[in-house]
């Protein structure tokens, strides 16, 4: 009987730890992606010193924030944003407005594409 409380109990345990990484990649990326409406409207009317202000500080964001997601998913993942912000930061620098554009797209997709991956539902179980 003890050995199905315990099962049970660390189940309910190992849940609860899904729900709450879930919940907090979730609200960490609408952190990091709050400021991108404004990013997009920079590099699109070309007022690359707000672009490149407003991409440092989301980058510092996602700085504070990725030592916590190393925990919970794929350092391929983490990766893949880091190397993004840098191609982003130096379009922005370079003041090219297609490759800016077209890897804010990508960054944006990277940050948003994690909670619904790590999301657990029948999709990602199948």
């Amino acid at each position: 009987m003890k050995l199905y409380i315990t099962i049970i109990l660390l189940a309910i345990l190992m849940l609860a730890a899904g729900i709450f990484s879930i919940n907090s990649l979730t609200e960490t990326t609408k952190d990091i992606t709050r400021n991108f409406n404004n990013i997009y409207q920079a590099i699109d009317n070309q007022e690359w010193e707000a672009a490149e202000t407003q991409i440092t500080k989301a980058e510092q964001l996602w700085n504070k924030h990725k030592k916590w997601w190393t925990v919970v998913i794929d350092h391929q993942e983490i990766d893949n944003i880091g190397v993004s912000f840098a191609k982003l930061g130096e379009y922005i620098k370079s003041r090219d407005k297609a490759l800016s554009s077209g890897e804010f797209i990508v960054l944006k997709q990277f940050l948003e594409h994690i909670p619904e991956k790590e999301t657990i539902n029948l999709k990602n179980i199948l």
